[in-house]
């Protein structure tokens, strides 16, 4: 096993042939598993995975990569980049 669920796929997957980050502009578009960029200007203050998202809150959850914590972030505070993954 890979440790993925099935349908995911990991920018070293054969079939994706690049990865970039689109701007969200709204939180609701955001799904659990989402992988993010919270930004200030061009500077990553914080990324992870989505865990969950309070749409309505403007808020959400994520583990953060590397040390793995889970953080709330308002987005309103920031900028949010979601990966794209894609497929040729």
């Amino acid at each position: 096993m890979n440790g993925r669920a099935a349908g995911e796929t990991s920018p070293t997957d054969p079939y994706v042939s690049y990865v970039s980050y689109e701007q969200v502009t709204y939180t609701a578009v955001l799904r659990k598993g989402d992988e993010i960029e919270a930004r200030r200007g061009n500077r990553v203050l914080y990324s992870g995975l989505i865990e969950q998202t309070a749409p309505g809150l403007d808020a959400l959850w994520i583990k953060e990569s590397g040390n793995r914590r889970r953080r709330m972030l308002h987005a309103s505070e920031y900028t949010i980049w979601r990966l794209v993954q894609h497929v040729e």
